[in-house]
């Protein structure tokens, strides 16, 4: 049999070639941020030049870009969040050995937003109460700031 995983070997492969997909897309989202920017001050130049056709093409292509980027940065967002709050198994290397807070296991009604960027925390802040309202928890404890990675 050709060299299968373990469990616990497939799930950290999955969780670093997720994270690396989401980089990916918060780059890709930086980079139309740029566009929409440098659009923004193509259609600005033209207006005050007065051709107002290339203003408006300027000011759609920057539209186009901010929309792209908007969907980008939610796509990230999703696997950040998902990948943050997975549960894992007791097995799992992360607690094997000391790792980041990010890498370790979550307890219950423990909510990680290391990540995500304000606007798309505040959402998950709303959804995640939302739930525990739901589910009649006592308490939840939202993990926020920079970590170690």
């Amino acid at each position: 049999m050709p060299n299968a995983q373990s469990g616990v070997e497939f799930e950290a492969a999955t969780t670093v070639e997720d994270m690396k997909t989401a980089t990916a897309l918060r780059e890709r989202a930086r980079r139309s941020n740029r566009e929409m920017r440098e659009a923004r001050d193509l259609a600005k130049n033209a207006r005050k030049r007065g051709d107002h056709a290339a203003a408006g093409k300027h000011r759609q292509d920057a539209i186009a870009h901010e929309s792209e980027m908007k969907c980008l940065d939610k796509r990230a967002a999703k696997i950040i969040f998902r990948e943050n709050n997975k549960v894992r198994g007791s097995l799992s290397p992360c607690r094997r050995r000391a790792q980041p807070r990010s890498c370790q296991a979550l307890t219950k009604g423990t909510v990680d937003l290391h990540g995500l960027y304000v606007a798309e925390a505040m959402e998950c802040v709303k959804k995640e109460l939302e739930s525990a309202t739901y589910r009649n928890d006592d308490e939840i404890c939202f993990i926020v700031g920079r970590s170690f990675q």
